[in-house]
């Protein structure tokens, strides 16, 4: 509807939409609440179709970049997302791999640019909520930390955008799910055993009713069928993969007002 508010998802790679905000995306659908998604890069640095990473001898990063986009369309279905821009840098790597020396790598692209690029977007789109990664990057993922940093500076540029919303795990979650997951066998990455990216509970300010979509949530993760490192994900069990998945939180990192605190429930709650 014209005028009505919307909502970003500010991703850098295919995967993370399904991943991160998959559940939010899908309640605010259900509510006919308008939401576009933007992808900065192409992930070609993920896992090719030989199973290779991106840092590996032989990867195919053209045919990697060209199956993630069909996977990343197939899951903007299940994560409820009709309005879905791709940016198309090419993805960065991990930190310090040498791909992230390449001009067209989304970090080396200019902050100053991209902000006003996607701060007129969103005041053209009526934008009043950006969901993206903390300053961080949640597991320190350079191309998460530029989005961070492209988010903040849009909002402030923009005259439509009153919050910045970060999608985070609680630590309090990742403490209960880890002896579980271990207890069975499911192997997990660093950034979950170590507990690095766990934000204090008590940062963690709107808790939108995600989990009926916990189903739409893993069929959306599941259309990544390349990125062979999320397969743990899917075989684990109904029980761990709710328990770390099915209720997603979110703090809030930026807002327009000094005095807007956010809503417990609602990333639009209180705003016009």
């Amino acid at each position: 509807m014209p005028g009505a508010p919307t909502v970003l998802f500010f991703h850098a790679h295919p995967d993370d939409e399904s991943l991160f905000t998959a559940g939010v995306s899908n309640l605010l659908a259900q509510s006919r609440v308008s939401s576009i998604l933007i992808t900065c890069t192409d992930g070609r640095w993920g896992f090719d179709q030989s199973g290779r990473a991106g840092n590996a001898d032989g990867h195919d990063d053209a045919e990697t970049a060209r199956v993630r986009a069909v996977e990343l369309a197939r899951a903007a279905n299940w994560c409820a997302i009709s309005d879905h821009r791709r940016w198309e840098f090419f993805d960065s790597g991990m930190t310090g791999w040498p791909q992230a020396e390449h001009p067209n790598a989304f970090i080396n692209q200019s902050v100053d640019e991209l902000a006003d690029r996607l701060a007129t977007m969103c005041d053209e789109n009526e934008v009043r909520a950006v969901v993206t990664y903390d300053e961080g990057g949640f597991y320190g993922h350079p191309d998460h930390i530029m989005a961070n940093r492209v988010a903040l500076a849009a909002a402030s540029r923009s005259t439509a955008v009153q919050r910045v919303w970060y999608p985070v795990v609680a630590q309090s979650r990742f403490a209960d799910f880890v002896p579980r997951a271990r207890a069975r066998g499911v192997q997990l990455p660093a950034w979950i055993t170590d507990g690095s990216a766990g934000t204090p509970d008590d940062l963690i300010t709107c808790r939108p009713h995600t989990a009926a979509f916990a189903d739409r949530k893993r069929a959306a993760i599941a259309a990544h069928a390349s990125q062979i490192d999320n397969a743990d994900l899917l075989t684990m069990g109904e029980e761990l993969f709710d328990l770390l998945f099915a209720a997603e939180t979110y703090q809030l990192g930026w807002a327009s007002s000094p005095d807007d605190a956010g809503h417990p429930t609602d990333l639009l709650g209180g705003l016009s």
